[in-house]
């Protein structure tokens, strides 16, 4: 029973209020545990709930204390700072919401959130767990917190001098196709982006020089899984399909033409299109 009130007590933050109902918890659970291991005819099923425990850090909060760090940017709708743990060193983009909220962006919100904890892929950033000592820093809405990609984001690289006219061939080609499979796999979860763009790729560097791209911002992401077929207008328009502005039913094709703008970006240093001030459609 002590090795019992020991995780309990790891599990949850100690106050005098916790504390007092630990013991309580504790036989609860205990008769639970004797309940499912007779019932599952499981011997010595209190091993079973030790082992699981034990190997599974997500099952408890973390201890360690956490640094604010910089200001990484801001995405749809949120801001993105990042924290790193002391103790460990090991680093997380939190993602909270900035700004007042409408319940537009409210539902926007909450589905980015939802999509980003059921992806993994080494094309797109992942969604972790909020450490129990992150969470007093958001409000009531869902915090994300993501792996930090300290390489910054690919309008940074095409802002620099040298690529005024585009990045060298073998570097696009890097670029475009690992993009293209970050992309492929969400279409293959049903997840439309709308909203590829320099702004929403960014870089990890790996060992020897290798860098990893990975798509980001999922505010104007449209889960298409249950039929659902999208028309209303996402995104940004210099990397917006027509078929977006004309506010018509659309598929998963309008990402391929956001991606066909990127690689035409990153090949030449420019879009294809100029903002036009008096065109009555676009008006960028």
């Amino acid at each position: 029973m002590d090795l019992y009130l020991k995780i309990l007590r790891t599990a949850v933050r100690s106050t005098p209020q916790t504390n007092h109902h630990l013991q309580y918890i504790l036989e609860f659970l205990a008769q639970l545990i004797l309940v499912l291991g007779s019932s599952l005819h499981i011997q010595h099923p209190e091993g079973m709930f030790c082992k699981f425990y034990l190997n599974n850090s997500s099952a408890r909060p973390s201890d360690e204390e956490w640094e604010k760090g910089r200001r990484l940017g801001s995405g749809t709708f949120g801001l993105v700072v990042l924290w790193t743990n002391k103790e460990k060193g090991t680093t997380l983009a939190l993602k909270h919401y900035k700004g007042n909220m409408d319940q537009k962006n409210h539902d926007r919100w909450i589905q980015e959130v939802l999509i980003m904890k059921t992806l993994k892929h080494p094309n797109v950033v992942r969604a972790f767990d909020v450490p129990e000592q992150l969470k007093v820093h958001s409000s009531n809405l869902p915090v994300l917190a993501m792996e930090y990609c300290s390489g910054g984001d690919l309008r940074t690289v095409l802002s620099k001098p040298h690529s005024s006219y585009g990045l060298n061939q073998m570097t696009v080609n890097d670029i475009i196709s690992q993009v293209a499979d970050g992309m492929y796999y969400l279409h293959e979860n049903n997840i439309i982006h709308r909203d590829l763009k320099p702004e929403n790729i960014v870089l990890k560097p790996m060992a020897e020089g290798k860098v990893v791209y990975k798509i980001i911002d999922l505010g104007y992401a449209k889960d298409i899984g249950h039929g659902s077929i999208p028309q209303s207008f996402a995104g940004t328009l210099q990397y917006a399909a027509p078929d977006l502005l004309q506010k018509k039913p659309y598929s998963k094709s309008v990402d391929y033409w956001s991606l066909g703008i990127l690689s035409f970006e990153l090949i030449n240093g420019r879009r294809p299109f100029s903002p036009v001030d008096n065109d009555p459609v676009v008006g960028w």
